[in-house]
């Protein structure tokens, strides 16, 4: 609404007016009587200008009354704003009186855009988008069809338009305003429109066509929701009607109330099915300028039971158009004709009237899920003609699109169908209560019964327009057909009786004139048998249940005989002939027995009335046995059973008269043992048979009984295996053997040999016994043994056969079979052995029985040797007694010798006993009684220490003879020592007495010393065992102290210190290799003698505070001022193994002591700085290669220092010496230094002695050492490597030392030319510091004890042209807590410094390594080939050589034992090698600088050191491709590209005691020439390394790395810390 006021809007109107040409009325009035000629021109001029406008506004509409729609459309189109705010429906009311029409709204009310709008041509203030109804702009202009004035009073608003519509009006005053006067309007109208009526309209027309409005006006309005209409005129009655709307979801209720002056308030309520559907991408269009979507509304009427309302409908364009022949109301935002009545053919109007068709479709999703809408939405569907062109489109399109659709149900209300798919039934179709003859076919079926929903009188013609047809004979067999392929079709499921089967026969007889519908029929299950089965007639034999006039029997398979109930019915009679039936030939039924025989479920009463036919044409049979199954007895048998199947077993006659007969032997009960073992037939079969007349001569019980090969008496073999005994000879050997004799000796003929272990295992009644006893331990009662037995009193339960025991002498012949049976039938050692035992049993025998039997057996020594052993098994010797009161004891023959010493009472010494004097036979070559042994010795030992708790001297004395027995035992086997047994048995059982402690111990527990010798959980042998020793060190292997011992001992005595016991106990330790494991029982020892500042000694363990004194200038400075280890230097060196080992290597002076040089004076040394600056390059690369920092971070700017330093000597070089220790600092000045070094930025200043002897120590350690500290390597020690370069005589001297050492290069820095190298001399040699000539310790391998890569380099003297040798041990590190200085530190004897030309001293235990030696090459010799590639191959022989690998390559020289792993490790590949037989091979193979060292053993003893240049530690020129073709066999090369070349082989060893896992050491040379020898195809030269592990041990073997360059790249080998330390990865 307008916020002016009406001073303002009455501005505003007169402003409009003048814009548009008009005059207020009082200038009209002055230019008439003034001006009448400018009036008149003034006219003229407005009449022209509105001629458009008057002719426009005449021809709009049609009708007077379309101006109701108009202002409806603007009603629509206003803005409700406030009416929304205070919660109001937007209305609009007309009232019409007989002058006027009075239109009221609450739209927010006119402004001034809308008032020029309605006072122009063509203009229109609503908005180009979707949803706004105008677009002509003159639509407010068509009131003046009906009314000469428009009042508009709205807001501050209040203007009139006038146009006498026929009179001589120009027009323009339709659009030019006058302002009136403000009138009253009631409450809540905000704009009311007045139109004065022209006297000539027609106001009951008027009325008639308000009253004639469509109810659906509102329907399609947005905004509109309630619209009244009150008509009071003249002549008429007050007359009010409303329409509202609400809606609910799909749903629009229209709701009209009508008010009429006699008839009162009449509402009523219209409902409507509402879907929307918005369309987008709609086609330009000049009248739909800007917009390109479009909504289309579809309503379909519906009635108070929600069925479709069937009338035709108005088309809308948001207002009512014209009804186009449609039975729903469709509303879009059509372009419509000037008169609004119907629309253009415009791609736009096109596009939705397609958009129609589409929401009808997609409305009927929703109508089939509704409850009555689902089957009578379909009276929508159009079927009257559209004669329109344009609106039949949508007529068309829908019977296009519902004809394909699945959208109508079935008579099931299933799933939906198309229309074409559905069928309608006809009365001939149906079953006599109006159902279907057939169920409807199954989903997914071509088609379906229409739905009973649908109105036969609506609906099915409707139908029938898209598709629907009636049912076809073929649909009806498609049914029939479903039907029989139903679980429970109806055919088969109605009564015979019924008349259903009757119609359903007589409509099949009809189809069948149709030669295609009787084929199709006879593939239908339509023919009952008599089994209640269906069968198809087409190719099937089909047959009527009698033959010849006989009943055929029932229950046979595979025969269709048709049910007789059903034959009741002609009509069926007649189809069933149609189809094929027939009747039956017996030959045909013999089959049918088989098969129904095979398929089980035969009744019994079934099988005698098959074997009564089969009896009755037994003539007709097929000469093979008929494959039928007999009935069981039920009695004993309940299985049926095929008498011809032999595995059944024997089938026996239920009923027998035979003395013999199976059944005799069963009773009535048959046994678990014979179940489904032998059959006893049916007796109804015997009963059946016996009351047929013989046939072809031949009763039917005895055709029965040889045609089904049934027996009488059992049969000892099993009918389908005749050599095994039968199951029914079991069952009588078992549960009735008193009779089993008499059944053998009657059917022996049957016998197999096979089945003597069975019978002789058959346990059988014996006499004067109530036990069965084995058949083949029993006797035959004959008179003369029976006399024996009873002489000597044991006829008790003696074994003769209880069934025979009235057998004379002269019928024993007939029970001559027994004797397979081992039955005893004379006296023989069998009868004595037997009546030896029972005497054992029989307490109240007599001694002198026993011995008479003992002499009777001993006349059958020789023959039946093994059978008198076997039954002695058991106690079966007799030990008088020693007196006539007591009784003998049994005793087995474990417990008796036959000889032994008198003192050993452990077992019987029957040779002692005077009954056995003369038995010697008996029991000693026959029995094998032994003298008493080893075992017997042992088993003594054993016994003592289990059964005695207080043993006397007595029995110590028998376990000292114990012993010594055993000692000799040991002496006296002439093939098999005991040894290990007897060690074996004191290790496990603890055999060793200790008197003192009076308990038993094991030889582990025991040391050989004496008494005066106690350590901890040990028994000291010596003292108490002294004449035994041989026996305890020979025998059990008692352990002399070890290692363990000595710190037991180190700890007794460090409890009461004695300094000088203290050391030769240290001493002792230090003999053995120390392991910090071995000594952390020494932490809290206070072994130590620490000498206090004060002289005092105290004893401390390692954790104390002290320092070690290794170098005597700093024990001269440092003692009286701090705590040290009270021993000397000496001392110091030979304990230095185990104080290392207890961790003290930070204790050592040279270590702790901290120096700090001053210099004063001194003069630069021009030919030193000049030498040092060309070596600056090297020093560069060491100090990089050891990890320095700075170098590594600019390693240019080092070197232009190194460049740029100069070299000063100076005798004012002093220093001062610190130690640290208590928390405080104790330091001692020096006069003299040996060097100091001063930097200040980029200059570098170095300062040394004057004197020559001192420059010599300083280039050689103490420059290097603090040059390399200086640029931040912390290793103190790398500096002496770094000496032999300034020491070096030239640069080729330096670049050799650094090829050796492997040092790395450095980008950027290169080496200068030197113009004085020279070739190394002798004079040369000479020239070279005392101390650089000497060993040369390399920091850069390994200091492991291990294998320490402690290289060691030699000059040759007497050779000039020889080049250094480096001996390079073959082992990895293992991981230890030994300091790496261990071997390094002053005052220990090296190869490289011992006083001899560097050879290192002899082994310190040549006859352990010896034997080491001795056991690689025993290991080695058994093994005949090379591994697989990939794969290990260790030793097959245990070495087990009885001490450790350790100590036979220990050695005080540091290095050494490395040198003895690498050079047996070497020795077990030579070994090997040479026991391939290589062409050629020999020891000038074996080019390695330490395989010297094996020449303690004897068979390399003339074996001498090599003296070449090494390159590998075994190299060999294959010769005639030997060991190629070894080597492509085992798979390491390729016979493609290897086969028939012989190169030379470079091939390393790597030795470990330890694992194959443990990392081995690779040198810089090494790995420079496995890059070199890499393989890329077939080479002149092959580098491979063989590593060898667990040296020593029982599973010592070797690996093969061939190519370990490529092994590197594939890590099949990794290679770590500057490719030293290698261990094999998981590559190939």
């Amino acid at each position: 609404m307008s916020s002016d006021s009406r001073e303002e809007a009455r501005v505003f109107i007169d402003k409009l007016r003048e814009n548009n040409g008009g005059i207020a009325k009082a200038d009209r009035e002055f230019l008439a009587q003034t001006k009448p000629h400018i009036l008149t021109t003034f006219d003229n001029i407005r009449r022209k200008l509105g001629a458009s406008t008057r002719a426009l506004a005449d021809n709009l509409y049609a009708k007077d009354t379309r101006f109701v729609y108009e202002l409806i459309q603007n009603a629509e189109d206003n803005k409700y704003s406030i009416a929304n705010s205070s919660s109001e429906l937007p209305w609009l009311t007309f009232r019409l009186y007989q002058d006027r029409i009075v239109i009221d709204s609450n739209e927010d009310g006119f402004s001034k855009a809308n008032i020029m709008a309605i006072c122009s041509i063509g203009e229109s203030t609503k908005s180009s988008a979707q949803g706004y109804i105008g677009e002509k702009g003159i639509g407010f202009k068509s009131v003046f069809k009906v009314a000469h004035k428009v009042h508009v009073q709205s807001g501050p608003y209040s203007f009139a338009f006038e146009h006498q519509r026929d009179g001589n009006d120009n027009g323009l005053g339709m659009v030019t305003p006058m302002n009136e006067d403000y009138l009253d309007v009631p409450d809540g109208v905000r704009t009311r429109i007045t139109l004065h009526l022209l006297a000539s309209c027609d106001t009951a027309a008027l009325r008639k066509e308000f009253l004639g409005l469509p109810d659906t006006l509102l329907l399609f309005l947005k905004k509109l929701k309630r619209l009244s209409i009150h008509i009071t005129s003249g002549g008429f009655s007050e007359t009010e009607r409303t329409y509202s709307l609400s809606s609910s979801e799909n749903r629009v209720s229209l709701h009209t109330s009508h008010k009429a002056p006699f008839s009162g308030l009449v509402s009523s309520t219209k409902d409507y099915w509402i879907s929307r559907r918005h369309v987008t991408n709609m086609p330009s269009d000049r009248d739909r300028k800007n917009i390109n979507e479009a909504e289309v509304i579809l309503a379909f009427p519906l009635d108070g039971n929600d069925h479709p309302v069937i009338e035709t409908q108005h088309a809308f364009a948001f207002l009512p158009m014209r009804k186009v022949g449609y039975k729903f109301l469709i509303q879009s935002d059509f372009i419509t004709q000037a008169s609004r009545e119907d629309v253009f053919d415009t791609p736009w109007n096109n596009r939705l009237l397609e958009e129609v068709a589409e929401t009808f479709l997609q409305s009927i999703d929703g109508f089939l899920l509704h409850p009555t809408l689902r089957h009578h939405w379909i009276r929508y569907i159009p079927t009257d003609s559209v004669p329109d062109d344009l609106w039949n489109r949508i007529q068309i399109k829908l019977h296009k699109a519902i004809s394909s659709r699945s959208l109508f149900f079935s008579r099931d209300n299933g799933r939906l169908w198309r229309a074409n798919e559905l069928r309608i039934l006809i009365p001939s179709n149906k079953d006599e209560d109006g159902e279907p003859l057939f169920p409807d076919l199954a989903y997914p079926g071509p088609t379906a019964y229409i739905s009973d929903t649908y109105d036969r009188g609506i609906d099915i013609p409707i139908l029938k327009s898209v598709g629907l047809s009636l049912l076809s004979m073929q649909d009806l067999l498609d049914r029939l057909a479903q039907d029989l392929n139903r679980l429970s079709p109806r055919m088969h499921s109605m009564s015979p009786s019924n008349q259903w089967h009757s119609r359903v026969a007589d409509l099949l007889i009809s189809f069948m004139q149709h030669s295609n519908h009787t084929e199709f029929l006879k593939k239908l299950p339509i023919v009952p048998l008599n089994n209640g089965k269906w069968v198809r007639p087409r190719n099937a034999s089909i047959f009527f249940p009698t033959s010849g006039g006989i009943d055929i029997p029932d229950g046979l398979p595979n025969l269709n005989l048709v049910d007789t109930g059903a034959l009741r019915s002609q009509s069926r009679r007649t189809l069933f002939s149609k189809l094929g039936v027939i009747e039956c030939e017996p030959s045909r039924i013999f089959p049918l027995i088989e098969e129904r025989h095979r398929s089980g479920g035969t009744t019994p009463a079934q099988s005698v009335s098959y074997i009564r036919f089969i009896y009755w044409h037994h003539t007709k049979l097929p000469s093979k046995n008929l494959a039928i199954s007999l009935a069981p007895s039920f009695v004993l048998n309940k299985q049926w059973f095929n008498p011809f199947y032999s595995r059944n077993g024997w089938t026996y006659c239920p009923r027998s008269e035979d003395l013999h007969a199976m059944s005799r032997y069963i009773g009535f009960l048959m046994p678990d043992q014979l179940k489904d073992q032998i059959r006893f037939t049916y007796p109804a079969y015997y009963d059946e048979l016996q009351k047929c007349e013989r046939r072809n001569d031949k009763a039917g019980v005895d055709w029965f009984r040889e045609y089904f090969q049934i027996k009488h008496t059992p049969q000892l073999c099993r009918r389908d295996n005749m050599q095994q005994i039968s199951s029914e000879v079991e069952y009588i050997a078992k549960h009735q053997s008193q009779s089993l004799l008499g059944v053998l000796q009657a059917n022996w003929h049957q016998y197999c040999s096979e089945w003597d272990a069975y019978f002789k295992s058959t346990e059988l009644p014996i006499l004067h016994s109530d036990k069965l006893q084995r058949l083949d331990t029993t006797y035959l009662p004959l008179p003369k043994l029976k006399s024996i037995v009873s002489r000597l009193g044991l006829e008790e339960g003696f074994g003769f056969l209880k069934e025979l025991e009235d057998i004379a002498e002269h019928t024993a012949s007939k029970w001559a079979f027994l004797d397979r049976f081992g039955v005893v039938m004379e006296e023989n050692v069998s009868f004595w052995l037997e009546l030896l035992k029972k005497a054992q049993t029989n307490p109240e025998t007599k001694i002198e029985v026993v011995f008479e039997i003992y002499a009777n057996l001993q006349k059958y020594v020789d023959p039946e040797s093994r059978k008198i052993k076997n039954v002695f098994e058991g106690n079966l010797v007799l030990i008088p007694p020693v007196d006539s009161e007591s009784h003998g004891s049994w005793n087995s023959l474990d417990s008796c010798v036959w000889d032994g010493p008198e003192w050993f009472t452990f077992k019987h010494r029957l040779g002692a006993i005077t009954q056995y004097q003369d038995l010697y036979s008996l029991f000693r070559n026959t029995l094998r009684v032994s003298n008493a042994g080893c075992d017997d010795f042992l088993a003594y030992l054993q016994d003592i220490k289990d059964s005695e708790t207080n043993i006397t001297s007595s029995v110590e004395a028998k376990i000292r003879h114990l012993y010594e027995q055993l000692n000799e035992e040991t002496k006296a086997a002439w093939i098999l020592s005991p040894k290990e047994k007897i060690k074996s048995m004191f290790d496990e059982n603890k055999l060793i007495y200790n008197p003192g402690s009076q308990s038993w111990c094991g030889p582990s527990s025991c040391i050989w010393a004496e008494d005066t010798i106690q350590l901890p959980g040990k028994f000291s042998l010596a003292t108490t065992y002294k004449k035994q020793k041989s026996f305890f060190l020979s025998i059990l292997d008692v352990t002399k102290p070890n290692l363990e011992m000595h710190i037991l001992a180190l700890m007794q005595k460090a409890v009461v210190p004695d300094k000088r016991s203290i050391m030769q106990e240290m001493l002792n330790i230090c003999a053995f290799d120390v392991t910090p494991q071995a000594v952390e029982k020494l932490s809290d020892c206070k072994c130590l003698p620490v000498k206090l500042p004060s002289g005092e000694i105290q004893w401390l363990h390692r954790s104390g505070t002290f320092a070690i004194v290794d170098r005597r200038d700093y024990g001269q400075i440092f003692t009286g001022r701090i705590k040290v280890l009270d021993f000397s230097l000496e001392e110091v060196h030979s304990l230095r193994p185990l104080l290392f080992t207890l961790g003290l290597g930070g204790q050592y002076l040279s270590k702790a002591v901290r120096e700090e040089t001053t210099v004063e004076g001194g003069s630069i040394d021009e030919h030193l700085t000049e030498d040092l600056r060309r070596k600056s390059y090297a020093i560069c690369r060491y100090a990089a290669h050891l990890g320095s920092k700075k170098v590594k971070n600019n390693a240019l700017a080092v070197h232009r220092t190194l460049q740029n330093m100069d070299v000063y000597v100076s005798d004012g070089i002093s220093k001062s010496v610190s130690v640290r220790q208590n928390g405080r600092s104790v330091t001692i000045p020096q006069e003299s230094a040996y060097f100091h070094l001063d930097q200040q930025d980029d200059k570098l200043k170095l300062y040394i002695p004057q004197s020559k002897k001192h420059q010599q120590v300083c280039l050689s350690r103490q420059l290097p050492i603090t040059l390399l500290k200086h640029f931040g390597v912390t290793s103190a020690l790398s500096g002496q490597a770094l000496g032999s370069i300034m020491t070096a005589l030239n640069l080729f001297v330096v670049d050799e030392i650094l090829e050796e050492d492997g040092i790395i290069e450095i980008e950027g820095i290169e080496r200068p030319e030197d113009d004085r190298e020279l070739e190394a001399s002798d004079s040369e040699t000479t020239r070279i510091p005392a101390s650089t000539s000497q060993m040369r310790a390399s920091p850069f391998r390994s200091t492991d004890p291990e294998t320490s890569n402690i290289p060691v380099i030699t000059s040759q003297a007497g050779s000039p042209g020889q080049s250094a040798r480096v001996l390079t041990p073959s082992t990895p590190p293992p991981r230890t807590g030994i300091s790496p200085d261990l071997f390094l530190s002053p005052g220990i004897s090296t190869p490289g410094t011992s006083t001899f030309d560097g050879l290192p001293s002899s082994p310190e235990r040549p006859h352990l390594y010896r034997e080491l030696l001795d056991a690689v090459i025993r290991q080695a010799e058994g093994l005949s080939n090379l591994p697989m590639k990939g794969r290990t191959i260790e030793a097959p022989m245990a070495a087990n050589w009885g001490f450790d690998t350790l100590s036979a390559v220990s050695s005080h020289i540091p290095g050494e034992k490395e040198f003895k792993i690498g050079a047996a490790g070497e020795l077990f590949v030579y070994e090997l090698l040479k026991g391939l037989t290589l062409p050629g091979f020999t020891l000038a193979n074996w080019q390695s600088t330490i395989s010297y060292r094996v020449a303690v053993h004897e068979r390399y003893r003339d074996l001498e050191r090599w003296l070449g240049s090494e390159t590998a530690d075994i190299v060999y020129e294959d010769q005639n491709s030997f060991l190629t073709e070894l080597l492509i066999e085992r798979g390491y090369l390729e016979n493609a590209i290897w086969g028939g070349h012989s190169p030379r082989y470079y091939i390393e060893v790597k030795t470990t005691i330890g694992s194959l896992e443990t990392p081995f050491y690779c040198s810089q040379l090494q790995y420079d020439r496995m890059e070199r020898m890499q393989l890329n195809g077939a080479a002149n030269e092959v580098y491979l390394i063989v590593r060898v592990f667990s040296l020593g041990d029982s599973g010592m073997g070797l690996k093969v790395y061939m190519d370990p360059a490529t092994l590197r790249r594939d890590r099949g080998l990794i290679f770590k810390t500057d490719k030293y330390s290698v261990t094999p990865g998981y590559g190939r």
